[in-house]
């Protein structure tokens, strides 16, 4: 693995802020100790989806740089607006290396093109998201609102045409 790098909360900013239209989230926030950054998923023709992607930079607010090596990596989430909570599983972390603001920048990306290509909910207009049945490992499309107990949980599937894939 490559060695650890220190990141400055203007690097962050460099990356985030400048380059890719992110803002710093309330700065004053006592609930995080780390700069958190967020960005609306808007298209260049200025169509808006219900989502935000959060950077969680790992830049520390009293010091203004990354954490000790091995300590946290910077996490990169799609957030569902309507529901305040990630509309996709877990995603790879991105490690505090010589390219993490490269990397950094393409896992932005992604989270992009997984939001311009996902089908749509015909229920709720939610992105469906690729889900597997835990007895049979079957794959299926399912609502990413799918949250029992939620105010906002939508039940919608659709069957796949290859659900061994």
């Amino acid at each position: 693995m490559a060695g650890y790098v220190a990141i400055s909360k203007q690097q962050m900013n460099d990356t985030l802020i400048h380059d890719m239209g992110f803002t710093v989230m309330d700065a004053d926030n006592e609930h995080s100790s780390e700069f958190v950054y967020t960005r609306e998923v808007v298209t260049k023709s200025g169509r808006r989806y219900p989502y935000r992607i959060k950077v969680y930079s790992s830049i520390q607010k009293s010091t203004g740089w990354s954490d000790e090596c091995g300590a946290d990596a910077i996490r990169v989430v799609l957030i569902d607006t309507t529901t305040n909570r990630p509309a996709v599983g877990k995603q790879k972390r991105v490690h505090r290396t010589k390219n993490a603001l490269k990397n950094l920048r393409a896992r932005c990306r992604d989270l992009y093109k997984v939001v311009m290509s996902a089908e749509s909910c015909p229920s709720c207009s939610a992105m469906m998201v690729v889900r597997e049945n835990r007895k049979t490992g079957d794959k299926f499309l399912s609502c990413s609102r799918y949250r029992p107990g939620s105010p906002h949980h939508c039940e919608q599937t659709k069957r796949l045409e290859n659900p061994h894939d």
